[in-house]
């Protein structure tokens, strides 16, 4: 099941609910950007702040089977105190999946390579001052169901008014937390 779906089939499904007489409420982009705001609360930033992020975009079918499993993620790095722009950073790699990761051009890839380290690769030039620079990108895919965050079932019911679906949902990776997730399904 592809879990996007196109805008005129949502077009079409909210013009024949309104034509049945049911209200239909539109949420525009930018009052999403303006809640996620809300939902977002200030943090305390340090002489330096660390910052990851990842996305994963997960394909299954009709049944709940894996198609594709597509992970990004990248560490952003800003720093806040002049003092702190030559700073080292250690990550610990315990990757057993075969994720390919990638450096920035001005970090040192022997460092990293060898102890897993973030540094300048030329330590006369510091991290620039109160800028987010990413310093560290990963991509991860599979197929593999095991690596698959949450596990989505539909039970599709015809009844004498349409179609009604049941959609059951579990997070199958106890040690994540997902946040904003969105499961879109195409409705013809």
């Amino acid at each position: 099941m592809d879990l996007r779906s196109k805008k005129k089939d949502v077009d079409s499904f909210v013009g024949q609910l309104m034509s049945e007489g049911e209200k239909v409420t539109s949420v525009s982009s930018s009052t999403n950007k303006a809640l996620a705001k809300v939902a977002t609360p200030a943090i305390n930033q340090e002489g330096i702040h660390i910052r990851i992020e990842e996305d994963i975009s997960v394909t299954a079918g009709r049944d709940g089977g894996l198609q594709s499993l597509e992970l990004h993620g990248i560490v952003k790095l800003k720093i806040n105190d002049e003092k702190m722009g030559r700073a080292l950073i250690n990550v610990v790699n315990e990757d057993k999946k075969g994720i390919q990761m990638q450096t920035h051009p001005n970090i040192d890839k022997k460092l990293f390579a060898s102890q897993s380290v973030l540094g300048l690769k030329n330590q006369d030039k510091p991290f620039p001052v109160g800028q987010d620079i990413g310093v560290l990108k990963w991509r991860f895919s599979t197929q593999d169901e095991s690596y698959m965050p949450l596990s989505i079932n539909c039970w599709p019911n015809e009844s004498g008014n349409g179609c009604d679906v049941n959609i059951e949902y579990e997070l199958e990776q106890p040690n994540l937390e997902l946040n904003d997730v969105l499961i879109s399904i195409p409705i013809p």
